[in-house]
């Protein structure tokens, strides 16, 4: 039932009029308005606190497998990239094992790369004799001029590049397994200037005597039962003549 006219001017002539219209659009408008923007705001947080444990569950129970990689990098300026075959026609297993422990032996005596100093170091102590690893530590000291690291510090690095090894017995004959005693060993260095990247290149040649024991592999079980051990008792280099340098490992 509608209210009758001078009750409405009543209301209007004490206010109380507007103040019910005021309350009829704040309930119908505004208060909806406020209370849809709470139910967005508490969407929003429940959305997050969601996806949180989505990803907190998923980094707890991986759902998807790994996937192989590879990682890869410039080959450098100062950097020479040699493929050698494991073994030649004629070589056996302990051949080229002998082979391959030569030519880490001196790739770490003759490089000078401040990275691997400490690398290379512990390379020539394990397999030198104690008089090898004497004059190695006489090569290597702080007083001796021809130290690389008095020579170059920062300046160079040199790199080697094994040209050819040559397996001998005692009396300089091409030997194999137990009967090898000593090595010829081409290689070649690479000295490189860093300010300029100028590059000298010389061949070396290194004359090494060695004890080695020959790897033993069981039969049966196909395990090895004796790694492969190897000493060096003497080793010597000189600095060939361009058109000497020949060999192949």
């Amino acid at each position: 039932m509608p209210p009758k006219p001078d009750n409405i001017a009543k209301k209007i002539e004490s206010g109380e009029y507007f103040s019910e219209g005021m309350n009829w659009f704040h309930t119908k408008f505004t208060r909806a308005r406020t209370e849809f923007a709470y139910f967005f705001i508490v969407c929003v947080i429940a959305v997050m606190a969601l996806l949180v444990g989505i990803a907190a569950f998923s980094e707890i129970f991986p759902l998807s497998p790994g996937k192989n990689f590879v990682l890869g990098r410039e080959i450098g300026a100062s950097e020479h990239l040699t493929i050698h075959s494991i073994s030649n026609k004629g070589d056996t297993a302990n051949d080229s094992v002998m082979k391959f422990m030569l030519s880490q032996y001196v790739q770490a005596r003759e490089e000078y790369i401040e990275e691997k100093l400490d690398r290379n170091f512990r390379v020539v102590t394990s397999l030198s004799s104690n008089d090898v690893y004497s004059k190695f530590l006489d090569e290597t000291s702080t007083s001796n001029p021809q130290n690389p690291v008095i020579l170059y510090g920062k300046q160079a690095t040199r790199d080697v590049r094994i040209d050819g090894i040559k397996l001998e017995d005692s009396l300089g004959k091409q030997a194999h397994d137990a009967q090898v005693a000593r090595a010829i060993v081409n290689y070649t260095t690479i000295l490189t200037f860093l300010n300029d990247n100028t590059t000298q290149i010389a061949p070396h040649e290194a004359d090494i005597t060695f004890q080695y024991t020959q790897i033993t592999v069981d039969q049966k079980t196909g395990k090895i039962s004796q790694r492969p051990q190897m000493q060096i008792t003497d080793y010597k280099t000189i600095e060939l003549k361009p058109q000497q340098a020949h060999g192949k490992i």
